[in-house]
């Protein structure tokens, strides 16, 4: 039990499954005097969203709507925090695909499986230009979600170069670079990136909040 007076201290919880994703925010907020978790670490059961929105945006905004209780022995002792990210890759030549469905794009939904069949729908295209949406919510107790809309543009490799990374970033070239985003060291990736971009956004408003509670 918390001792009256005694200052709360702060719990960010990641409202995704993707332990990719949850690793990345976690390195791009590492400064920050607060303790991040991952959502099936915090809760002890996976996020289960209908990610049916129209956008980024929308689909960012429905995975903060609904959360378990939050044990009675935290709320004494913690603020919680709650952040979630939706993103994805729009392709020039494919009007915007695969968009919001990134992650569903190929059944398998392995990063191989993924790259794999956008190399085979832009085969023999000479517009390769596509770019990478973030769309990051962040909750805070009493005030309306914000959002932070993060973008990278680039253009797909003609090939899978690594098995590193995740997703997309095996075929994705950032503008102005040679290498895809996997063949990028963690750190440089989260300079370039889309969500680095967002988070980027929200860490002044979050230092506020830890700073002035």
């Amino acid at each position: 039990m918390a001792k009256r007076g005694m200052k709360k201290k702060f719990q960010l919880i990641i409202a995704s499954n993707n332990g990719h994703k949850i690793s990345e925010i976690k390195k791009i907020f590492s400064a920050l005097d607060i303790d991040i978790f991952g959502w099936t670490d915090y809760f002890l059961s996976d996020l289960t969203v209908d990610e049916n929105g129209l956008t980024f945006e929308e689909n960012a905004r429905k995975k903060l709507e609904n959360y378990p209780s939050i044990p009675s022995q935290y709320k004494k002792r913690y603020v919680q925090l709650f952040l979630s990210d939706d993103s994805g890759l729009e392709v020039d030549t494919l009007d915007g695909r695969p968009g919001i469905h990134s992650a569903r794009y190929a059944p398998e939904g392995t990063s191989v499986a993924l790259c794999t069949k956008l190399l085979n729908e832009l085969k023999g295209a000479s517009n390769r230009k596509a770019n990478f949406t973030a769309a990051i919510a962040l909750k805070v107790p009493d005030k309306p979600i914000q959002i932070a809309i993060g973008q990278v543009f680039g253009k797909i490799a003609e090939d899978i170069f690594t098995d590193n990374g995740f997703g997309y970033d095996p075929v994705f070239i950032p503008q102005g670079y040679n290498q895809t985003f996997a063949q990028m060291s963690p750190s440089q990736k989260n300079k370039l990136s889309h969500r680095g971009n967002a988070l980027e956004k929200l860490k002044g408003p979050l230092l506020q909040i830890i700073t002035s509670s």
